[in-house]
């Protein structure tokens, strides 16, 4: 089938996703891709069809590193790399894979990050989780670590959401979400990709500039991934639906609302930048850089646009077929 051949899903209007900063790319992208390629066959065991691994390895996780820490140096790009591709794998697993519902998955997770799992799915963790706390200072480390549990905690709640067990609210959503979404310990690599501890100033400007972000992440995700996770997927966490079932917006509506909340934390996060401490502007100029990067990488990625070639643009209209995100003028 061609595009306008398939069954348009839904439409509307948006203005620019970013009104101030632009995305960078680091010039190691091209090594970056190779690196990650060869990476994936260690992950080909949590895929549970050869389909669905393929489809996998089409989505752009060189151009994801490249995108999100822009100027990281090599050896720690190749770590997070290889941690990041495990992680999108297992959430893959736990969102729509053999593992919803699934509550034992959780405890060998948290084990996996502190570097202890053996002969089990996710043992491919340890060796990672070993070498990146082979490189980061203690406090580092231990921020690292608390992060992923909560998003592994995140995990959980969502799970509890998609199996009905817990409310299908905004409020359930949100609590959920900020952890399962993993933005939090994304955006720690970013000092780990520069190989500099910002943990001094984790509880100030830092740690509110890195909560616009993610909150950033997450609206702009939301709208952008509404095709594949509520019209095709019938995924209740997403907050575009959330706020169409709850006040009876449509998606027009519903999609502007979410939009403009995610102006608000793009405009926060710069005036935070501005008004920092010196030795904390690094940091934060990393976080702003993975934000933006991780609007353009799903954008690139098919794993949220679907099939096709994304036309560059993300201001206009938008329609939403079957198989394709299409953004036109």
């Amino acid at each position: 089938m061609t595009p306008v051949e398939q069954p348009l899903l839904g439409t509307f209007t948006l203005g620019s996703f970013f009104r101030y900063v632009k995305p960078r790319c680091s010039p190691h992208l091209h090594w970056l891709e190779g690196r990650t390629s060869q990476f994936y066959e260690k992950v080909r065991h949590l895929f549970p069809t050869e389909s669905s691994f393929r489809n996998f390895t089409r989505q752009e996780h060189g151009l994801y590193l490249a995108l999100h820490y822009p100027d990281g140096l090599p050896d720690r790009l190749a770590d997070i790399g290889d941690w990041i591709i495990t992680w999108f794998a297992l959430d893959d697993l736990c969102t729509n894979g053999s593992a919803v519902g699934d509550e034992s998955i959780y405890p060998t997770m948290r084990e996996a990050v502190l570097g202890h799992a053996t002969d089990t799915p996710f043992d491919i963790i340890t060796p990672i989780a070993n070498t990146i706390k082979s490189k980061m200072p203690p406090p580092q480390w231990d921020r690292f670590v608390d992060l992923m549990n909560d998003m592994i905690s995140g995990f959980a709640a969502e799970d509890e959401i998609r199996t009905g067990r817990a409310r299908q609210d905004i409020p359930t959503y949100v609590k959920a979400r900020s952890g399962s979404g993993g933005m939090y310990w994304s955006y720690l690599l970013c000092e780990y990709a520069l190989a500099i501890d910002a943990s001094p100033y984790a509880t100030l400007e830092l740690e509110e500039a890195v909560d616009a972000a993610v909150w950033n992440s997450i609206y702009l995700n939301d709208i952008i991934s509404y095709r594949k996770e509520v019209l095709l997927g019938r995924d209740p966490c997403n907050y575009v639906g959330l706020y169409m079932r709850e006040t009876g917006a449509d998606l027009q509506e519903a999609v502007t609302h979410v939009h403009g909340l995610a102006l608000r934390t793009e405009r926060r996060i710069l005036e935070l930048q501005t008004a920092a401490d010196p030795a904390a502007r690094a940091a934060i100029a990393a976080v702003v850089d993975q934000m933006v990067g991780t609007v353009a990488w799903q954008f690139a990625s098919p794993r949220y646009i679907g099939e096709g070639r994304w036309s560059g643009m993300t201001e206009g209209t938008w329609r939403l077929y079957a198989d394709r995100t299409v953004v036109t003028s």
